[in-house]
């Protein structure tokens, strides 16, 4: 997989090694010289696919406004659809 990784929403997922994998958010700073420049924050380092799996699902859910079982059932499809397409990206990057 090359440096740039696998955009999933507003995260990149990356090898750090040929052991672990690093996860990145989208930030745009505030101030100073990469002022409203995107740049990636490290969101956490995982050794397997399924603890970054578990990371991005409970993230885009406790991102989302639900506010009754629908909402939820909606949120978990749509978290469920990314994660899957996203991993499938990763799986062809990872045959190359």
């Amino acid at each position: 997989m090359d440096k740039t990784g696998i955009v999933i929403d507003d995260f990149r997922l990356r090898r750090a090694d040929s052991l672990n994998w690093v996860l990145e958010k989208k930030y745009y700073p505030k101030s100073g010289k990469n002022k409203d420049k995107l740049t990636w924050k490290n969101a956490g380092y995982f050794r397997k696919l399924d603890q970054v799996a578990t990371f991005l699902f409970d993230q885009q859910i406790s991102d989302e406004n639900v506010k009754s079982l629908h909402d939820l059932k909606r949120s978990v499809s749509r978290s469920r659809s990314l994660i899957m397409n996203a991993f499938r990206k990763i799986e062809k990057k990872l045959e190359q």
